[in-house]
């Protein structure tokens, strides 16, 4: 398995694996995962290196980022929309470590509605391209302000509940979408 799958696999079981300020490698979480993983990693340390001192793309914006504050905790912030590295250093100034995080796999079924509610209009499709709510029938723009904000969900699909939709320009996959026809 190569550095950068190592890492990877690292992190999703709980680890937090940077470098500090100094450049010496951290690796902390659950007793059970660094047991696991610190001899795995130890394997593959110059690999390691290159790839944590590898300088994050500075344009690059993302909506999960993993933030190691200075009083211990290590918490996945979310971002909408996604800032940069830079903007996220800006956030948190004091933080010890900031790391990309993976957004968690979506995984898509039938998006169809819960059981005795009533029919929604258009084809429920079960693999759904990326859409935004603002174009879709079944949404309602903020009553509040400009209508720039969260919006509502006439046809209450399961999509409109996932973190992220409602947003006028969110991209979501949603089995009720109705394209509005101008």
């Amino acid at each position: 398995m190569s550095a950068a799958a190592r890492l990877a696999a690292a992190r999703e079981s709980g680890l937090s694996v940077r470098l500090d300020a100094a450049g010496i490698l951290k690796v902390e979480g659950p007793t059970d995962a660094l047991a696991c993983w610190v001899p795995q990693l130890r394997e593959v340390k110059p690999d390691l290196l290159k790839i944590l001192n590898a300088p994050a793309a500075d344009t690059e914006t993302r909506r999960l980022w993993r933030i190691h504050h200075a009083d211990g905790r290590r918490i996945s912030h979310s971002v909408t929309p996604g800032a940069t590295l830079a903007e996220v250093r800006g956030w948190y100034p004091d933080a010890l470590g900031i790391e990309p995080e993976d957004a968690p796999p979506v995984h898509l079924e039938r998006d169809t509605p819960p059981a005795g509610a009533p029919a929604v209009p258009g084809p429920v499709n079960p693999m759904p391209a990326a859409v935004a709510c603002v174009t879709c029938a079944h949404w309602r723009a903020d009553q509040v302000g400009d209508g720039s904000g969260l919006g509502a969900c006439l046809a209450d699909a399961p999509a409109s509940k996932r973190p992220g939709s409602l947003w006028p320009a969110s991209l979501i996959r949603c089995g009720h979408h109705l394209e509005v026809t101008p």
